[in-house]
């Protein structure tokens, strides 16, 4: 039952990505503003990513305090949550790869396009759909 339940919980937190969510997810005074939010992403431990017209955002609190995490200035159109703290984010300018959650941001190479999805195969290679 508590797996249907976060199921459904995930389930609901996507269908809300697909409007501009700042009164949801937070409010101007506590950090996400009036950003369009284009994707949302969520591990255990209440920390949240989402994806905005204004970058990349981070909450460790379910959603009531945003921080704009160090990859600003950028569309970032689609996100993804891997393993040992490990983000990635599909911009209006490539792929970027953060191996400290957010800390820091580094291309992947992939650059100079738009990325609106991401996801990993069953072996754990990242895939992007232009």
């Amino acid at each position: 039952m508590k797996k249907r339940l976060r199921e459904l919980g995930i389930v609901l937190l996507s269908m809300t990505a697909c409007a501009p969510m700042p009164r949801i997810f937070g409010s101007k005074q506590m950090g996400l503003g009036n950003s369009q939010v284009y994707s949302l992403a969520s591990s255990l431990g209440g920390t949240i990513i989402a994806g905005t017209d204004r970058g990349f955002y981070k909450s460790t609190d379910y959603g009531f305090h945003w921080t704009n995490a160090n990859l600003t200035n950028t569309d970032v159109f689609s996100l993804l949550i891997g393993s040992d703290d490990r983000f990635f984010a599909g911009t209006d300018s490539g792929v970027y790869i953060s191996t400290d959650a957010g800390g820091t941001w580094l291309s992947s190479g992939l650059s100079g396009i738009q990325v609106y999805s991401l996801c990993v195969d069953s072996l754990g290679n990242l895939k992007s759909l232009l």
